[in-house]
């Protein structure tokens, strides 16, 4: 779980919009973990899930710059 905050904030400290998202994902992971669901797969979903947000934000920036 250490691995996937120490990720999640530094895609927050690259795309700063996206820290409401994230911090949503970590939540989600948390609860889901807590309810018993297994954590390696919650937190590979959870990283999955933030890597395709910052794969949106990619884009859309380069949508600007185009």
């Amino acid at each position: 779980m250490t691995d996937l905050i120490d990720y999640a904030k530094q895609v927050v400290d690259k795309y700063p919009v996206l820290e409401g998202d994230i911090q949503g994902l970590i939540d989600l992971c948390i609860m889901e973990i807590e309810e018993g669901s297994p954590e390696p797969h919650e937190i590979q979903l959870c990283w999955t899930d933030i890597d395709q947000l910052m794969k949106d934000e990619e884009s859309k920036i380069l949508a600007r710059n185009i």
